[in-house]
């Protein structure tokens, strides 16, 4: 039994889309989509595969990328094990059952947030902020902004540092100085102690990251 058809599938500006091991019009057949600006499809085994949409994603740069493919072709986690290194977030947009499994997976190359805080300079340095300060960025944000680890980034272990993932970085670091403003943490009021910096790259190291705040 065919899925029913349904609203179109939607692509954000500068989406690839790439099929794999199916071809365009066989993914129609079953789901509706709209207009492709930029598409191709791929052929192989599964470790072919997955190499190709590496190859592809550094090729030409791409900060997004859509994959449609039946179950049969390649994993998930072989899909997700080659792209998560560039610095790609996984998302599982839509599963249909058919006869074959087709599924999509919608990958995101994420930019990096930083939260410097200096235990001297704080109120109460509970070192369980490493865990409740990207909690509630997380769930404050409903996703958008993920926590990505944390790191001392001293010598003397004084300055911890909070890594944070986003689509957008430049958009989302004053939304969280603004929470910053309004919650406190352990007892600390961040905004008066905290560097945030900012990253267009994935898992930046502090150095390669813009200092945003203080101003």
């Amino acid at each position: 039994m065919k899925t029913p058809k349904r609203t179109p599938l939607t692509f954000e500006p500068g989406e690839k889309v790439v099929f794999l091991g199916i071809d365009e019009a066989a993914v129609r057949a079953h789901v509706e989509l709209a207009e492709i600006l930029s598409g191709c499809a791929l052929k192989g085994d599964d470790r072919s595969l997955c190499a190709q949409v590496r190859d592809t994603a550094v090729g030409e740069e791409l900060k997004a990328l859509s994959c449609f493919f039946p179950g049969s072709a390649v994993t998930v986690q072989a899909l997700v094990g080659a792209l998560e290194p560039l610095g790609f977030s996984c998302e599982l947009r839509q599963d249909f059952l058919e006869e074959n499994r087709l599924i999509r997976l919608r990958f995101q190359k994420m930019q990096s947030i930083v939260i410097s805080m200096d235990s001297r300079t704080m109120e109460n340095p509970d070192l369980d902020i490493r865990y409740t300060l990207p909690d509630r960025i997380e769930e404050w944000s409903q996703g958008a902004v993920q926590d990505n680890g944390y790191d001392y980034v001293d010598e003397e272990g004084h300055i911890l540092a909070v890594w944070l993932k986003t689509e957008d970085a430049e958009g989302w670091w004053p939304k969280i100085l603004e929470l910053l403003k309004t919650e406190k943490f352990e007892g600390n009021d961040l905004s008066q102690s905290v560097q945030v910096l900012v990253s267009e790259k994935p898992n930046a190291e502090q150095a390669d990251c813009r200092q945003v705040w203080p101003e």
